[in-house]
């Protein structure tokens, strides 16, 4: 019978008494990871506010913790510092309690629905992205959020008009702002209860506009996610009531802007130092959409964005770990990880595997073109979106999107990036190197 290891002897360090390394992780965030990992390997461990964890690194990794022993694992506990700001919500649900969410949400992500958001998408795009030219430079991740953020407000939250979007984005800033805050008292003086008062405010938004949906009637025919949350109902007569509805679409709302915010900014970067892929996009764009509008049955024709979109998810994603409580004991690599601990994976550590990615650090789309197809090689060899029972429900929905955008700017415009791209290397902190990005735009 072979023996298993204790989790104790797993490669690592715990730190300092019950802080762990804490504020080294919060300090480097991505930075942290990569380096444990060339110290370490593919399995490390450590100790955060007192909560032992794993890390464990690449597909195989994935596989387990998403799929094989996902029901052995908990998502509430692996990401309960979320409670606060979002509410109890798809997130943070397991079993039975996220699987009737999962089928009341996913309707509104998919098939016809995601159809009917399409004109409203592109108008909004249309709109902001129109006087770029005369702009000159644009701070892309802080003006990527701002269109984002328009577009969740309108489609997530109901906001139907300018002045609606704006005040809603303001209080949704506050309340991410805060999210971070260590101190959680929640008082008007300090970073949380600002947070915190933003979220009743948005709260009240949402219970007046969900009063005023179900007045009107019609939630079938809704062409947006509020509506179409409001009216779901799954084969056992389940329903989300308006605390859940409320909850999903704070979360909906986040999720919805600041990843596809993160991605646009860092397909921006790579495309604005390669002149040679921002033509090759725009031919791809001539065949198929020549000087018609765009519509949605145009999103399918372009193979080249596609890969280009799955080679930034590849580099860059948007989420760089997820976390799980672990509620049964698991076994990985030889080691025995105890209920009580908690484990991580790593989208953009597994992303930067050789056996997975040739030349890994490259930035090369055709790696997921016939014949090469390098995402193929392992089913959770790419998971900037997720994988199992928590995959990402809106990948379709932000895939819509960012085709909106990136057809509508390289129809449009032409653009280089700084910083340099030399300097961006996989081992900075990519989330504080994001907010440094601008583009120079020139009129096509």
């Amino acid at each position: 019978m072979r023996q298993l290891k204790s989790a104790e002897e797993i490669p690592g360090t715990y730190g300092l008494p019950f802080l762990g390394e804490t504020l080294e992780i919060f300090r480097d965030l991505e930075l942290y990871i990569w380096r444990r990992f060339h110290q370490y390997g593919l399995v490390f461990k450590t100790r955060v506010l007192g909560r032992k964890r794993a890390y464990l690194i690449g597909p195989d990794a994935n596989r387990l913790v998403l799929v094989e022993q996902a029901e052995n694992m908990s998502s509430r506990l692996g990401w309960y510092f979320l409670e606060p700001t979002f509410g109890n919500n798809i997130l943070l649900q397991d079993g039975e309690e996220h699987r009737v969410t999962r089928r009341l949400v996913y309707p509104a992500f998919h098939g016809k629905a995601i159809a009917t958001y399409f004109d409203t998408i592109k108008n909004i795009v249309e709109d902001f992205l129109k006087d770029w030219g005369e702009s000159k430079t644009i701070s892309l991740n802080s003006s990527f959020r701002q269109l984002t953020l328009r577009v969740a407000t309108r489609l997530f939250l109901g906001s139907e008009n300018e002045s609606e979007v704006e005040q809603t984005s303001k209080w949704f800033t506050q309340l991410i702002d805060s999210s971070l805050a260590l101190v959680k008292w929640d008082v008007p003086f300090t970073l949380y209860g600002r947070g915190q008062n933003a979220r009743r405010k948005l709260v009240a938004f949402l219970n007046q506009a969900i009063a005023k949906r179900i007045e009107q009637g019609n939630l079938e025919q809704s062409k947006d996610v509020l509506g179409l949350l409001l009216a779901a109902v799954d084969e056992d007569g389940n329903k989300l009531n308006q605390a859940q509805v409320i909850n999903e679409a704070l979360l909906l709302l986040f999720a919805g802007h600041e990843t596809t915010a993160s991605l646009l900014s860092w397909v921006i970067f790579e495309l604005g130092h390669r002149p040679e892929w921002r033509e090759r996009l725009r031919k791809e764009q001539l065949a198929v959409v020549g000087n018609n509008p765009l519509t949605l049955s145009h999103l399918k024709q372009f193979p080249d964005l596609t890969n280009v979109l799955k080679e930034a998810e590849r580099l860059y994603p948007p989420v760089y770990v997820y976390n799980r409580g672990v509620l049964k004991d698991i076994e990985y690599a030889g080691y025995r990880i105890p209920a009580g601990w908690f484990v991580t994976i790593s989208p953009m550590l597994t992303h930067r595997l050789p056996e997975l990615y040739t030349d890994p650090d490259r930035f090369d789309p055709d790696r997921f073109a016939p014949p090469r197809e390098e995402d193929k090689k392992h089913p959770f060899g790419l998971i900037g979106f997720g994988g199992g029972s928590h995959s990402c429900l809106g990948m379709e929905f932000a895939q819509m999107e960012m085709k909106i955008v990136l057809s509508t700017l390289l129809r449009h415009y032409d653009w280089t990036v700084k910083p340099d791209y030399s300097t961006v290397t996989p081992y900075c902190k990519a989330s504080k190197v994001k907010d440094t990005l601008e583009a120079y735009i020139t009129v096509l």
